[in-house]
């Protein structure tokens, strides 16, 4: 059976499509190196409309408000600009409620076109632009570290590392937050504290990694300003070995943090990028998607009893393996990692709770 790929890996070829929301106009060239922070695409959104009624603003009728107008058409406005007065003593006046452009008067009313901001969108990642898509995009390659985590709340950025984790089973706490971490990508453990994430939005981190959240944090994650992404699960769950081992090795190196949702329909899950100085690998080295399971290959196990441990897959079980719930199932003998053999040195496991590790 096909088996989910997750890649740990300290050397590998990405290929990761960025696009705008809506067409526009892309500003890179292909083969151009980018950083995570070059925009490489632009978008104008559809203009907004605003119609202000000077004639009520004012107490009067429409025929008599061309003559206390004091803006025209064509005229550019600030928020509190005066659009109109009239009277000395008790004077009334009517001013711009937005920023914009005067596009049309008439009727005792003026219509203003609002003053929007172009969508950026930026490289994301740390690379080489691959191919253009013509209006939307770009896709772009890099080579380099890659993680790929379990929960991300939609946001993406780039900064330093810094890990906080001296262990796997770190916990993060609101006192290891501080003004030295301020726009830094933090490696932190297990969260269980609202306030931890709050001190995070003070601190202005660029990005928090997880091993492990609290379920009740969802929604307060899911609302921080920047890319939260966990690794292992919801509950109180280590670092496996491979992700800890690789992430520590990596203190103060850039690091970009892509918290996105995962998705296994649209090909899209969070991770984490490590750019490095090599040359790029072929796609034939590219690992796949989904695999097949076999013999020796590493594996992670994705529930409990096992979830976050890593091992080796000893042997395929013929036919289906009864389990202590009653459950039947296709099943796999596993022989844990030493690091992760607290539970045992092998375990049968169902395939349906396994993933592969590149």
């Amino acid at each position: 059976m096909l088996t989910p790929v997750t890649f740990i890996a300290p050397l590998t070829t990405i290929r990761r499509t960025r696009l705008l929301a809506i067409p526009g106009e892309v500003t890179v060239r292909k083969g151009q190196a980018v950083r995570p922070t070059e925009v490489v695409a632009t978008a104008h959104s559809a203009p907004r409309h605003y119609m202000l009624n000077v004639a009520r603003g004012l107490g009067i009728t429409e025929e008599q408000t061309e003559q206390y107008i004091e803006r025209f058409l064509g005229n550019e406005i600030h928020e509190g600009d005066i659009i109109a007065s009239r009277g000395k003593i008790g004077k009334r006046i009517v001013r711009a409620p937005v920023d914009g452009t005067i596009v049309f008067v008439a009727g005792g009313q003026v219509l203003i076109r609002l003053t929007t901001e172009p969508t950026e969108l930026k490289a994301g990642y740390p690379g080489t632009v691959a191919e253009l898509i013509h209006e939307r995009g770009v896709i772009i390659s890099a080579t380099g570290a890659l993680i790929q985590g379990l929960w991300g709340n939609g946001k993406i950025n780039a900064g330093p590392l810094s890990v906080l984790a001296t262990t796997p089973t770190h916990e993060l706490t609101p006192g290891e937050l501080n003004e030295s971490l301020k726009g830094a990508v933090i490696m932190a453990g297990h969260c269980k504290q609202a306030n931890v994430l709050k001190a995070a939005n003070e601190t202005r981190l660029r990005g928090l990694i997880l091993a492990s959240l609290a379920p009740e944090l969802i929604p307060l994650a899911t609302a921080a300003p920047f890319p939260i992404l966990v690794t292992e699960g919801f509950g109180a769950l280590p670092y496996n070995a491979v992700t800890f081992k690789l992430l520590s090795s990596n203190q103060k190196r850039n690091v970009t943090i892509n918290a996105e949702a995962f998705d296994r329909l649209k090909d899209t899950r969070p991770e984490i990028f490590i750019a490095v100085e090599a040359a790029s690998l072929s796609d034939s080295d590219m690992p796949p998607e989904a695999a097949l399971l076999a013999p020796e290959q590493r594996v992670r196990m994705t529930r409990a009893p096992y979830q976050g441990q890593i091992g080796r897959l000893k042997a395929l079980l013929p036919g289906l393996t009864i389990f202590p719930n009653g459950l039947r199932a296709p099943a796999a003998r596993v022989q844990f990692d030493q690091e992760n053999s607290a539970q045992g040195s092998e375990a049968v496991v169902p395939l349906a709770n396994l993933e592969i590790l590149f």
